[in-house]
């Protein structure tokens, strides 16, 4: 594996660690929410298929968005 090639792989791994983060914070914060609505397993497995379903250039608003609702709960 040439430089630039170890270079670019390096750094693809890095994206992924850091959307694997990112994911894993997106969905702890999403199971507040549910906590809060007292959400039952049917609608907390939708809120992670919801969550999977979204582009995910979206999931760093839908973080943001559930730390501002519902971390002062």
């Amino acid at each position: 594996m040439g430089v630039r090639s170890q270079r670019k792989h390096e750094k693809h791994a890095a994206n992924d660690a850091d959307e694997a983060a990112l994911l894993e914070a997106l969905l702890t914060e999403a199971e507040l929410a549910c906590d809060y609505w007292q959400d039952g397993p049917a609608a907390r497995q939708q809120m992670r298929e919801d969550i999977l379903a979204a582009a995910k250039h979206q999931w760093r608003d839908l973080l943001e968005y559930f730390r501002a609702q519902y971390r002062q709960r």
